[in-house]
C-alpha cells in the first residue's frame, strides 16, 4: 500500500499512541516501510508517551532549538473520533489485522487538516536488510512510501 508522507506520519502517530496505551509485546511496535527499494523501520513522528504530545523541534529566529508540542487530537482532528480501544486485544500474531485496519483508516484521512507541519524525517532509522542504523534519514516530502509491516522493535 502506497501512502504519502503525511499519511505515514499519521499512521506512525496512531501506532505510537497504541504502544503507549496497550502492551502488545515487551518492545514497542514499529512500521516497516520501503524506501528506495530497501526495508526500513523507525519513527516518522516524535511522540512522547509520557505526556501524549507530539513534539516538533526547530531552530527559532534567535538560533536556539525550540519545541512545539501539541496533543495528537489537535494535530489531526479526525483522530479524535477514532475508537482506539477497539485495538486493545491485538496480539503479535494478529498485527497484520491491525495494519490492514489502520491503513484503511489512513487512506481516507484528509491530510490537509494536519495542523503541524512535521519534519520530513525517519528518526532512529534501522535498515532491515543490513547493519545500518542511522539517527535519522531526511525524506522527500513528495515521496510515496510502501507500508510493508508492523514489527516489534529491538
Amino acid at each position: 500500500m502506497l501512502l504519502n508522507l503525511k499519511q505515514v506520519q499519521a499512521l506512525d502517530l496512531i501506532l505510537n499512541i497504541l504502544n503507549s496505551r496497550y502492551s502488545y509485546s515487551s518492545n514497542p511496535l514499529k512500521l516497516v516501510v520501503k524506501i528506495n527499494d530497501s526495508l526500513w523501520k523507525g519513527n516518522f513522528v516524535n511522540f512522547s508517551s509520557d505526556d501524549y504530545y507530539l513534539h516538533q523541534e526547530y531552530i527559532n529566529s534567535f538560533g536556539f532549538i525550540a519545541n512545539e508540542s501539541l496533543e495528537f487530537e489537535d494535530v489531526i482532528t479526525q483522530l479524535s473520533n477514532l475508537k482506539l480501544n477497539k485495538y486493545k486485544n491485538i496480539k503479535p500474531s494478529t498485527l497484520h489485522l491491525l495494519l490492514i485496519d489502520l491503513v484503511n483508516i489512513i487512506k481516507d484521512l484528509d491530510t490537509s487538516n494536519i495542523k503541524l507541519n512535521l519534519n520530513s524525517i525517519l528518526y532512529n532509522a534501522v535498515n532491515l536488510e543490513g547493519s545500518i542504523s542511522l539517527p535519522f534519514i531526511l525524506l522527500d516530502d513528495n515521496s510515496k512510501f510502501e507500508v510493508i509491516s508492523i514489527v516489534e522493535s529491538d
